[in-house]
């Protein structure tokens, strides 16, 4: 049998870290979803790997200046022009579908309730089951809101100009 190409290694709840990973001749990649909590604990936990996956742009670099040469960016998104047909329509300026409580997510729950009185926006207050949020997030997802262009440029524009930034 073929030694595989890459090992790759996702982020888990748990500490899992394979023995043996930090001698392995095969290329290492580790996944960073959410590259922008725990940033300093993510680049000392990818120091061990090849590679760095990170998936907010701008922290690719994070992670070069801290010393990890194989941190590249894998962003959520892809470029509008990749993808074939029209955008879709869009019920909603912005939508939202996830978790606000708790310390961790006290800066989204204090920003939320600003953004849905400025935008037209889904209800972010409730849960969703998986078959609603990708209902409701699809619009914005199939079309890769990472990218600029001149529906969310405009959204920009009006955050820029009624809203205080938000700290992070």
């Amino acid at each position: 049998m073929p030694a595989p190409s890459a090992i790759f290694h996702f982020e888990s709840a748990h500490p899992l870290f394979p023995i043996g990973l930090e001698r392995s001749e095969i290329p290492t990649v580790c996944f960073h979803p959410h590259s922008y909590a725990f940033t300093k604990r993510r680049i000392r936990w990818s120091a061990v790997f090849d590679h760095a996956a990170v998936f907010h742009p701008g922290y690719e670099e994070r992670f070069r200046r801290a010393g990890h040469p194989g941190a590249f960016l894998l962003p959520h998104a892809v470029r509008k022009d990749l993808l074939p047909g029209a955008d879709p329509l869009r019920e909603f300026e912005i939508a939202w579908v996830g978790q606000t409580s708790g310390e961790f997510y006290k800066n989204r729950a204090e920003w939320l309730p600003k953004l849905a009185r400025e935008f037209h926006s889904n209800d972010w207050s409730r849960p969703y089951t998986v078959e609603e949020a990708a209902k409701r997030l699809s619009p914005f997802a199939d079309r890769g809101e990472y990218r600029p262009g001149p529906y969310r440029s405009a959204v920009q524009k009006r955050s820029r100009a009624r809203l205080s930034p938000i700290r992070v």
